[in-house]
């Protein structure tokens, strides 16, 4: 991921560009996730519910509805889905 973020630094580009990388790995998930203080038996619901975000299939109010609901801490995983794609 650091190499992606030098190679782009240096990629001159039009300032209205959007762009994002997607990283697709799940052991980089499981570090943010575990980053985050999330349980390990919880790491398979809470990435299906970051992927259904994703997705369109689930709103950003309703993951962290369901997040907080599951006693999660949201500060850190407002990082991680953003990392995971999921739109603010």
């Amino acid at each position: 991921m650091y190499a992606v973020s030098e190679i782009l630094s240096e990629v001159p580009r039009p300032q209205h560009w959007q762009f994002a990388v997607l990283v697709n790995h799940m052991k980089l998930l499981e570090a943010i996730l575990q980053h985050c203080s999330i349980p390990r038996e919880r790491y398979s619901d809470t990435a299906a519910l970051l992927h259904r975000t994703a997705m369109g299939a689930l709103k950003v109010s309703e993951l962290e509805k369901k997040l907080v609901d599951s006693g999660l801490n949201l500060s850190p995983l407002a990082v991680s889905s953003h990392l995971c794609g999921v739109p603010p």
